[in-house]
């Protein structure tokens, strides 16, 4: 039996708003259903690009509430009010990659599994 050895590759557990690490320190973050949950996707956004290494890539999976579920923008607010389900933003896949482009991220790639489920989005930091 062969075995492979992965001796570069660390990984940090932490919340977005509780991670401190020096600016371009990572080639690559992944953030798994994090945005929709966040109260400012942006600044999460910011702190991602600020860690990135130039050439460095964000990988994301968001549920993008607008473009899954519609009406879920009434309810969310009553079942956050009642701790049915914690708090969550409510923003389409439009609006998701235009907070990325506009934070300096390039879309290199993008994908659904299909009708009304996340968004799988790679990201990278220019050169």
């Amino acid at each position: 039996a062969r075995e492979d050895n992965v001796h570069n590759v660390t990984f940090e557990r932490s919340s977005v708003d509780e991670f401190v690490a020096a600016d371009e320190s990572y080639d690559v973050v992944l953030g798994l259903n994090l945005l929709h949950l966040l109260d400012d996707k942006d600044a999460a956004i910011e702190k991602i690009y600020k860690l990135l290494r130039p050439g460095g890539a964000f990988v994301s999976s968001t549920a993008c509430i607008t473009d899954m579920m519609p009406l879920f923008r009434l309810v969310a607010p009553i079942g956050a009010l009642f701790r049915m389900f914690p708090p969550v933003a409510i923003f389409s896949t439009q609006e998701l990659t235009r907070a990325l482009t506009e934070a300096g991220l390039e879309i290199v790639h993008e994908w659904s599994p299909g009708k009304n489920k996340a968004i799988f989005i790679v990201a990278r930091k220019s050169r």
